[in-house]
């Protein structure tokens, strides 16, 4: 596969802030530049969430037919991301965007592992991909935000294992599969996930005892707090410090040569 290239920039598409935003989401992961035309011609006919879903099913159709896989994929997730939860299209939407993101990566659902979940009552699983390199420099374990997708981020995880790094992703309870397959509504203390997530992973056999491990999420400022509670007792964990603030992470490493600290 050649070399992944991602866009820069952010781009005016609607009037609306909210649909602007989501516009742009969906161009992050496709790149394709006509793509951006293509949605701005659609954006004045989109008022209200039944005009999106109507633009956007029109615009996968429309470049299915051109054979633009990935970017069908992408329209067909845009058109489900604003649907009801009974509306009968949003499965059909979102089966077709999981079948182009997986013929466009190559993905088989070999690496596709589904983790058993329990929290007191709540049962389910938590959908979860294995990208691993031939020989792994460390482990990224990766949980979405909000109103992800694991999927969605196909392309960055490629990336990240093609430059040599072992990565493990998963849904969290309301997110993608965990939501439309397992039934999993999101929860209020999503920390507690992250520290199930993250035991689970130390001590599985995905992983090697004594292997480096990152964790990387998307989430919203207000969870900091509560994520850096859950997760400094974690056994293996050497520090997490996020400042939004003052713009700056910092983080402490344990190299062969001894501790290094460094500040972003």
């Amino acid at each position: 596969m050649a070399s992944m290239e991602f866009p820069i920039g952010y781009h005016s598409l609607h009037l609306d802030t909210s649909m602007n935003f989501q516009m742009n989401r969906w161009f992050g992961w496709v790149g394709e530049p006509d793509m951006l035309e293509a949605m701005r011609m659609a954006a004045p006919r989109i008022a209200t969430f039944v005009d999106w879903k109507r633009e956007f099913l029109a615009l996968a159709e429309r470049a299915s037919q051109q054979g633009r896989v990935l970017r069908a994929g992408f329209y067909w997730r845009s058109a489900e991301f604003f649907m009801r939860a009974d509306d009968p299209e949003r499965k059909g939407a979102r089966a077709r965007f999981l079948g182009a993101v997986r013929s466009v990566y190559g993905l088989e659902l070999g690496e596709r592992h589904a983790v058993p979940y329990a929290d007191g009552r709540i049962r389910g699983f938590l959908p979860a991909y294995r990208l691993k390199p031939p020989r792994a420099k460390c482990t990224f374990v990766f949980c979405g935000g909000f109103d992800s997708c694991i999927e969605e981020l196909t392309s960055a995880f490629i990336y990240l294992r093609d430059a040599g790094y072992d990565v493990i992703a998963f849904d969290g309870p309301g997110q993608g599969g965990a939501l439309d397959e397992a039934g999993l509504l999101m929860m209020f203390a999503e920390c507690s996930l992250v520290m199930f997530v993250m035991q689970a992973i130390v001590f599985s056999p995905w992983v090697k005892p004594d292997a480096t491990r990152w964790l990387i999420g998307m989430t919203c400022g207000g969870c900091i707090g509560n994520a850096t509670h859950a997760l400094k007792p974690i056994n293996g964990v050497r520090h997490v410090d996020v400042s939004l603030a003052a713009g700056e992470a910092t983080d402490t490493s344990y190299p062969e040569n001894g501790p290094s600290k460094k500040t972003r």
